[in-house]
C-alpha cells in the first residue's frame, strides 16, 4: 500500500485506500476502481486539471482522491475542504462542461456520485454517475430511458424531487430512491450495501422505479411527518411539476433551450 507521505498520481494513498474500504469496497473491488482510474492526486495535479476555486485573491485547491468521470472531466474529494467566497467544498470538479461516468456501454441505472455508481457496478449492475442532480439534462442523453436511483433523503428535499422529475422527463425514464437507513439518513448506494442490501435488492429498486407522475403521487404520501413550512414548499413544487407534466413536450423544448445555452456558455469562456 502506498505511503501517505509520498503520494503519486498513479496510486492510492493509504488514507484514500482506507476511505474506500470504509465505504464498503473490498480489496478486489478497490483494484477495479483503480483500473477505472480512481487515484490519489496532489494539489499541483488538481490545479493542472482545473479543479480549483477563486477566493477573491487566488485560486485555491488541495490534493485528494480523484474520481474519473470522463477522460477530460473528473472530480476530487479533497483531503481538507477548501473555502472560497464563504463556502466550503469537499468535492469539486473543474469549471468546464460536466460529464457523466459511463463505466460500460450498457448502463442500467443512473445515480449521483462516482463512488455510489461504482459500488453496484463492481457488483454486477452497471450504473452511471452524475455530478449533481441538476446536471442530468446537461450530461445524460435525451430519451435514454435509464432509471434514476437517488439518495434516501430525497423525499424530504422538494428541490431534489423537482430535479429528478425534470430529469426523468428529459430521459423518458423512471425514478426511485434508496430506502431509509437508520444509520445513514442521507444514504446512497454505498450505504445501501453497507446496511445489508444485496445486488438483487438493488435490481428491485431499478425494477420498481416509477414514472414521473406516479413518483409525485408516492412523494405526497411521505409528507405526513413534515413540518408546516416544508409541506408548503413541497406543495408548491408538486403543483409546478403537475403543471409541467400536463404539457411535457412544451417543457422539453424549454429544457433543450437551456442545454443549448449552457453549452454555448461553456464553449465561450472558462468560469472560476
Amino acid at each position: 500500500m502506498p505511503n501517505t507521505t509520498n503520494t503519486l498520481d498513479t496510486e492510492l494513498a493509504t488514507e484514500h485506500y482506507t476511505h474506500l474500504s470504509e465505504e464498503g469496497f473490498t480489496d478486489d473491488e478497490i483494484t477495479e476502481l483503480k483500473a477505472y482510474g480512481c487515484r490519489s492526486i496532489s494539489r499541483i495535479e488538481a490545479l493542472k486539471l482545473g479543479i480549483k476555486k477563486w477566493n477573491g485573491t487566488r485560486h485555491v485547491s488541495d490534493g485528494g482522491l480523484y474520481f474519473p468521470f470522463h477522460p477530460d472531466y473528473g472530480q476530487i474529494r479533497f483531503n481538507q475542504p477548501i473555502e472560497a467566497n464563504g463556502r466550503k467544498f469537499k468535492y469539486l470538479g473543474p469549471s468546464k462542461p460536466v460529464k457523466a461516468w459511463y463505466p460500460k456501454t450498457k448502463v442500467h441505472a443512473i445515480t449521483e456520485g462516482w463512488k455510489d455508481a461504482a459500488m453496484p457496478t463492481v457488483k454486477g449492475i452497471t450504473t452511471a454517475a452524475i455530478v449533481g442532480v441538476d446536471n442530468i439534462i446537461y450530461c445524460i442523453p435525451q430519451w435514454c430511458e435509464i432509471p434514476l436511483i437517488f439518495d434516501s433523503d430525497g423525499w424530504s428535499k422538494p428541490q431534489v424531487v423537482r430535479a429528478l422529475v425534470i430529469g426523468a422527463l428529459w430521459t423518458n425514464g423512471r425514478i426511485n430512491l434508496f430506502p431509509e437507513m437508520e444509520e445513514y439518513p442521507t444514504g446512497g448506494a454505498c450505504e445501501f450495501f453497507k446496511s445489508g442490501g444485496t445486488i438483487s435488492d438493488y435490481q428491485r429498486l431499478i425494477d420498481n422505479a416509477l414514472a414521473p407522475g406516479d413518483f409525485i403521487s408516492k412523494w405526497i404520501t411521505h409528507w405526513t411527518g413534515f413540518d408546516k413550512a416544508l409541506k408548503i414548499e413541497c406543495a408548491k413544487v408538486a403543483t409546478e411539476l403537475t403543471y409541467i407534466l400536463e404539457s411535457p413536450d412544451k417543457y422539453i423544448v424549454h429544457l433543450q433551450g437551456k442545454v443549448t445555452k449552457k453549452h454555448h456558455q461553456w464553449a465561450g469562456k472558462e468560469v472560476n
